[in-house]
């Protein structure tokens, strides 16, 4: 076996091969002292990390170096070889310039950054809605488009009224008077317009409001700016809302911007919960008698019956475990659910002292209750 040198810049490794101690070695020492050993002939040999060129350039890719390759050897020079040759390559390849620290980042230049960014926005509605409708009312926006907002110098609110599945009437009657209030039936309302260039305001409860065009680069705009701006300092739900609301009016507006802030990243990831943490899992008192507590419940979801029965109502006895699977019907209400339960199971085993439930709308209602408390349950 030929004798092999190994160049180090950490100088401490040249004394591991003549480490010797009264106590067996362990872990990672031992186990490179026995690689080691494999190699009788290795020796370890010391060289500052300056100097050591050869594996700098070895451990660098090339298509990582932007400086030009090597010019070819003058004839008045003779090529090296030999392990020389290698140590040319640390001129072609400098090191970096070392990255500054301790310089804190600016955040208005951050947010100006994030301008630009993609922004998750809830799903704009669709245009093909009439006019009186609302696109928002009643349903939360789920899908999320990445929309970018467009500055303000870019928006033609004009042709976007003109368009508006939702302000195109309102905008049509009111751009024929400028400046003058109109009254115009929306969405089953007689409300207010007026035209002041280049805004549709609508009157609501005595301010009046520019109406947004129900398009994503309008309410992006609108809401980055009440919301994911500077200045604007990412408040939750309930301020962003009376914000926007002191100035601008669309239908389904809590909605949207709901939707709009629970999708902020910024906000999941350095706010914390405001609300009062959830109550710790209570252990049901274990009963003295057998069906002296008993647990109600409906499995719902299976195959309809040739006798009409769509759902299953189970008890169980919380001491014993005795179980009652009674075919019910879906359209099953609390006096019919009383009904079973008094051929099925009380008479059988009498009233129970407590019933264990979930909050059915049948185990809710005022004729339970009432019999509950008849019965002292």
């Amino acid at each position: 076996v030929a004798k092999v040198t190994a160049f180090t810049d950490h100088q401490a490794l040249t004394h591991l091969r003549k480490l010797q101690t009264s106590k067996p070695l362990r872990g990672r020492t031992a186990l490179w002292l026995d690689f080691l050993a494999e190699f009788s002939d290795l020796t370890i040999t010391y060289l500052q990390g300056a100097r050591n060129t050869v594996a700098d350039a070895l451990s660098r890719l090339p298509r990582h170096s932007s400086s030009p390759p090597l010019p070819p050897p003058s004839p008045s020079q003779p090529p090296l070889s030999g392990s020389l040759a290698p140590l040319m390559l640390s001129h072609a390849h400098p090191d970096p310039a070392p990255h500054p620290r301790g310089k804190q980042a600016n955040s208005r230049q951050s947010a100006s950054i994030r301008r630009h960014l993609p922004r998750p926005l809830p799903q704009s509605p669709p245009v093909s809605l009439k006019a009186n409708e609302s696109p928002l009312d009643g349903t939360k926006p789920s899908a999320i488009l990445p929309v970018q907002p467009a500055d303000s110098a870019t928006l033609d609110w004009p042709a976007a009224y003109a368009k508006c599945p939702v302000f195109g009437v309102p905008y049509s009657t009111a751009v024929k008077a400028v400046g003058a209030p109109v009254q115009v039936e929306f969405r089953n309302r007689l409300l207010a317009f007026r035209f002041v260039t280049p805004f549709l305001n609508v009157c609501i409860h005595g301010l009046w409001c520019i109406c947004v065009p129900q398009f994503p680069e309008f309410l992006t705009h609108i809401l980055y700016n009440h919301h994911d701006h500077v200045t604007a300092g990412h408040r939750g739900q309930k301020k962003t809302f009376l914000s926007l609301s002191k100035l601008y009016y669309w239908p389904g507006m809590r909605t949207y911007t709901t939707a709009y802030v629970d999708s902020c990243t910024q906000c999941r990831a350095s706010k914390s919960l405001n609300q009062k943490p959830a109550g710790l899992l209570q252990q049901l008192i274990i009963p003295s008698r057998r069906c002296s507590q008993v647990s109600l419940g409906f499995i719902t979801g299976i195959p309809l019956t040739k006798t009409g029965h769509g759902s299953i109502l189970v008890s169980v006895d919380s001491l014993s475990k005795m179980t009652h699977f009674v075919p019910a019907k879906k359209t099953f209400t609390a006096a019919d659910t009383v009904d079973v339960l008094a051929d099925r199971l009380i008479r059988y085993h009498g009233v129970p002292e407590a019933f264990i439930s979930d909050r059915d709308p049948r185990f809710q209602s005022d004729l339970w209750q009432q019999l509950c408390t008849r019965f002292n349950i």
